[in-house]
Protein backbone atom coordinates (compact mmCIF):
# COMPACT_ATOMS: atom_id res chain seq x y z
CA UNK A 1 0.00 0.00 0.00
CA UNK A 2 0.94 3.81 -0.44
CA UNK A 3 3.33 5.09 2.45
CA UNK A 4 3.41 8.63 3.04
CA UNK A 5 6.66 9.45 4.14
CA UNK A 6 8.35 11.77 6.56
CA UNK A 7 9.33 14.36 3.84
CA UNK A 8 7.27 17.00 2.69
CA UNK A 9 8.20 16.95 -1.09
CA UNK A 10 8.16 13.01 -1.72
CA UNK A 11 5.56 10.90 -2.03
CA UNK A 12 7.13 6.95 -2.34
CA UNK A 13 4.49 4.01 -2.47
CA UNK A 14 5.82 0.52 -2.79
CA UNK A 15 5.10 -2.09 -5.36
CA UNK A 16 5.16 -6.40 -4.73
CA UNK A 17 7.17 -8.01 -2.36
CA UNK A 18 10.85 -6.60 -3.58
CA UNK A 19 12.59 -3.59 -4.60
CA UNK A 20 10.02 -2.02 -6.72
CA UNK A 21 9.12 1.52 -5.43
CA UNK A 22 7.55 4.65 -7.06
CA UNK A 23 8.48 8.03 -6.03
CA UNK A 24 6.87 10.98 -6.64
CA UNK A 25 8.37 14.64 -6.26
CA UNK A 26 6.08 17.16 -5.18
CA UNK A 27 7.40 20.93 -5.84
CA UNK A 28 5.36 23.07 -3.08
CA UNK A 29 2.89 20.05 -1.95
CA UNK A 30 0.31 17.86 -2.93
CA UNK A 31 -2.56 20.40 -2.74
CA UNK A 32 -0.02 23.30 -4.10
CA UNK A 33 0.87 21.29 -6.95
CA UNK A 34 -2.43 21.37 -8.50
CA UNK A 35 -2.12 25.44 -8.81
CA UNK A 36 -1.21 26.14 -12.58
CA UNK A 37 2.11 27.22 -13.29
CA UNK A 38 3.62 24.80 -10.86
CA UNK A 39 6.71 23.83 -12.51
CA UNK A 40 10.10 22.99 -12.14
CA UNK A 41 11.81 21.68 -15.61
CA UNK A 42 15.46 20.63 -14.94
CA UNK A 43 15.36 17.64 -13.05
CA UNK A 44 16.29 18.77 -9.59
CA UNK A 45 13.27 17.54 -7.68
CA UNK A 46 13.10 14.19 -9.30
CA UNK A 47 17.13 14.44 -8.09
CA UNK A 48 15.71 15.29 -4.27
CA UNK A 49 13.07 12.79 -4.79
CA UNK A 50 15.99 10.10 -5.40
CA UNK A 51 18.24 11.24 -2.83
CA UNK A 52 15.43 10.81 -0.58
CA UNK A 53 14.78 7.21 -1.55
CA UNK A 54 18.71 6.32 -1.12
CA UNK A 55 18.51 7.20 2.52
CA UNK A 56 15.22 5.48 3.26
CA UNK A 57 16.29 2.64 2.12
CA UNK A 58 19.11 2.80 4.35
CA UNK A 59 17.06 3.93 7.59
CA UNK A 60 16.02 0.87 9.65
CA UNK A 61 12.51 2.77 10.51
CA UNK A 62 12.09 3.70 7.04
CA UNK A 63 9.05 1.64 5.32
CA UNK A 64 11.57 1.78 2.21
CA UNK A 65 14.46 0.45 3.91
CA UNK A 66 16.35 -2.85 2.08
CA UNK A 67 13.64 -2.25 -0.85
CA UNK A 68 15.72 0.35 -2.96
CA UNK A 69 18.29 -0.52 -5.23
CA UNK A 70 19.82 2.48 -6.62
CA UNK A 71 21.64 0.37 -9.36
CA UNK A 72 18.54 -0.29 -11.23
CA UNK A 73 16.74 3.01 -11.21
CA UNK A 74 14.31 4.31 -13.71
CA UNK A 75 13.26 7.76 -14.43
CA UNK A 76 10.15 8.34 -16.00
CA UNK A 77 8.08 11.49 -16.91
CA UNK A 78 4.92 12.47 -19.39
CA UNK A 79 4.79 15.62 -21.04
CA UNK A 80 6.57 18.22 -18.68
CA UNK A 81 7.31 15.22 -16.49
CA UNK A 82 9.12 13.45 -19.45
CA UNK A 83 11.41 16.89 -19.97
CA UNK A 84 12.13 16.64 -15.88
CA UNK A 85 13.05 13.07 -16.27
CA UNK A 86 15.64 13.97 -18.95
CA UNK A 87 17.17 16.67 -17.49
CA UNK A 88 17.62 14.70 -14.24
CA UNK A 89 19.04 11.74 -16.02
CA UNK A 90 21.24 14.28 -17.75
CA UNK A 91 22.49 16.09 -14.38
CA UNK A 92 22.99 12.29 -12.55
CA UNK A 93 26.79 12.06 -11.80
Amino acid sequence: GASRLPSPRVHARRHGKDRDVVAFPYIESPSGDTRPLTLNTNGEYILRALDYASAAASNASSPLHGRVDMGSVVLAGHSMGGTCAVMAGVRVP
